[in-house]
């Protein structure tokens, strides 16, 4: 009985206990969602994330009210949520010149050292002191290639020094991969992967579609009314899948909007897919940057309006860098959306 009580008094305890505390194996509940955690990575302590947060405000250019600007369906639509799972997607907007910056004066340099993926395979380790990349694919972006999810061509909006393209151009099924992003450091990095990858023969099976990367705003992707993505050789692309690893909640609400309507014109109408991985308002630590989104916010965003019908939107967990991560470890909530172009 006397155990009972204490294990679930250490269950349920305060976010005190929550940050001090490292555990194996523990269910945390969200009025709508139910997240488990295999293994808790280190902590992250609070007077961390705060000084990161100073040493960034000077990139800062202002707080989104809302995701509402970006929305075309109505809430009635949808249906009102109750206060306590209300869009908790206010949050400070970094400017594209940070982004940029952190490329520019990171050490970018690969190693030596190869690292095995979640499947196996095996890439050159990163060393890299950004928020956001992993040094290898998204394990969300892994089990959705396992499930069927991607062929034919890719496109990688936001693609940051590649990895989930790396990861795609050696397996079956992916005929063309391209990856954008706004930095010219993440592109130029990119290329000399992919370089040494093909050079040091660290492929799968023989199997390897050269992946092609270029620097590109995620708001100007297509041309005046044109529907294909122009290329810097000059060839016109449709997709028929396009992958989004921690882009979205990166932008601001008008760039959001425009973000989705330009990729809706280089993703194939009727066939071609987008698939959209962000962090959750169900994350529970305490951060301005990047924003969390909600169901509601992609649904409104990928609607109908703007080309897309949205198909499924789920709950995953999202790899951090470890000094990057949250109370839960080197993991954060994410939500992990797929939609459909429409014809």
């Amino acid at each position: 009985m006397w155990s009972a009580f204490v294990l679930t008094i250490f269950l349920t305890g305060t976010s005190h206990w929550r940050y001090t505390l490292s555990l194996s194996t523990i269910q945390i509940l969200h009025p709508r969602r139910a997240f488990l955690i295999v293994e808790t990575p280190k902590k992250i302590t609070r007077s961390f994330q705060n000084q990161r947060q100073r040493q960034l405000s000077k990139y800062y250019v202002g707080t989104t009210v809302s995701s509402n600007t970006a929305r075309c369906a109505v809430d009635n639509a949808l249906g009102q949520p109750s206060e306590d799972t209300k869009s908790r997607s206010d949050g400070e907007i970094l400017s594209p010149e940070y982004y940029k910056s952190v490329y520019d004066t990171d050490d970018s340099t690969t190693t030596t050292t190869t690292d095995n993926n979640d499947d196996g395979n095996t890439n050159p380790l990163l060393n890299s002191q950004t928020p956001w990349d992993i040094g290898r694919a998204q394990p969300t972006i892994v089990q959705a290639y396992n499930e069927g999810k991607f062929q034919g061509s890719i496109l990688d909006a936001g693609c940051g020094f590649g990895e989930n393209c790396l990861f795609l151009a050696g397996k079956q099924r992916i005929t063309s991969i391209v990856g954008f992003d706004l930095a010219d450091g993440a592109i130029v990095t990119a290329r000399e992967r992919a370089e040494r990858m093909e050079e040091e023969n660290l492929l799968v099976d023989g199997w390897w579609t050269t992946p092609t990367f270029f620097v590109r705003s995620c708001t100007d992707l297509s041309p005046g009314d044109d529907d294909w993505l122009l290329m810097e050789d000059g060839e016109r692309i449709q997709f028929d899948t396009s992958i989004d690893s921690g882009l979205l909640h990166c932008l601001s609400d008008t760039d959001a909007h425009a973000y989705v309507t330009q990729l809706a014109k280089v993703v194939k109408p009727g066939t071609g897919k987008a698939y959209v991985g962000c962090f959750s308002t169900a994350n529970s630590d305490p951060w301005s940057n990047p924003r969390r989104l909600d169901e509601a916010d992609l649904r409104r965003l990928f609607c109908e309006e703007n080309g897309w019908e949205v198909l499924s939107v789920k709950d995953v967990w999202w790899g951090r860098p470890s000094l990057r991560g949250s109370n839960q470890g080197a993991f954060c909530m994410a939500l992990w959306m797929e939609a459909r172009r429409l014809l």
